[in-house]
């Protein structure tokens, strides 16, 4: 098994790109180490090359292409690096300084792009993302709404708590319409916002390397009751 260390934060000098990613996963609950550096590669003229950023709950890389508008030497070296990558199948993120107005579209589009290639994934990782995902992005507190609300609408419905019979029933079917809406926009909220696409990358069969063409993710809505940082 290859060795693989990396450099502390305070150690080298983060660009702004790459402490803007950074902020960026922190605030997604997504763990991460910068620096990452990646022993002997096949085919490099380097001994080793370090990764801007390494997801060790998810086994992927990100590289920051910061330089890539400056010149043609710069956009050489990235492509150069792309390809060791490649020809290692090291699964990488590559993001341009473009993707940092768009970045958490970016980065998630890029991340359930790589589970649609089994060998980068398995069922935990993709079930926990998606959840972690919903968990920070979504309106989880819709459910919670919809199932007070039922209760309430169950419990004024179903038993004499001594109010008037007529109000009893109003109050009964009021809750029950609040409840059904609560959960109408829970359940919109995930649709709308495919936080659980990802899930259907279980059901294909593509063993690539997943870092030569971007592929559209087919809509999948599964709900698991479990939370935590990925």
């Amino acid at each position: 098994m290859l060795k693989n260390i990396h450099i502390k934060a305070n150690q080298y000098n983060a660009t702004k790109g790459e402490r803007f990613i950074g902020n960026h996963l922190f605030k997604s609950s997504i763990k991460y180490i910068e620096q990452y550096k990646i022993n002997d590669l096949v085919g490099d003229t380097k001994s080793y090359r370090v990764a801007d950023f390494y997801l060790p709950r998810l086994g992927f890389y990100i590289e920051y292409e910061g330089l890539n508008n400056k010149s043609k030497e710069y956009r050489n070296q990235y492509e150069n690096k792309r390809k060791i990558y490649i020809q290692n199948g090291k699964p990488t993120i590559f993001l341009v300084p473009e993707d940092l107005g768009i970045l958490d579209f970016a980065i998630d589009t890029e991340i359930k792009r790589l589970f649609k290639y089994s060998k980068y994934r398995s069922p935990w990782q993709v079930i926990r993302y998606s959840l972690n995902r919903y968990f920070v992005k979504g309106k989880f507190f819709r459910l919670i709404l919809a199932l007070y609300f039922y209760l309430m609408g169950a419990i004024s419905g179903g038993f004499d708590v001594g109010i008037n019979e007529v109000f009893r029933l109003i109050l009964s079917w009021s809750s029950y319409l609040v409840a059904l809406y609560c959960f109408w926009v829970f359940v919109y909220d995930i649709l709308q916002n495919g936080y659980f696409d990802g899930v259907n990358s279980l059901y294909t069969k593509n063993n690539g390397n997943g870092l030569k063409s971007k592929q559209k993710v087919n809509l999948t809505f599964c709900i698991w009751i479990f939370h935590g940082n990925i």
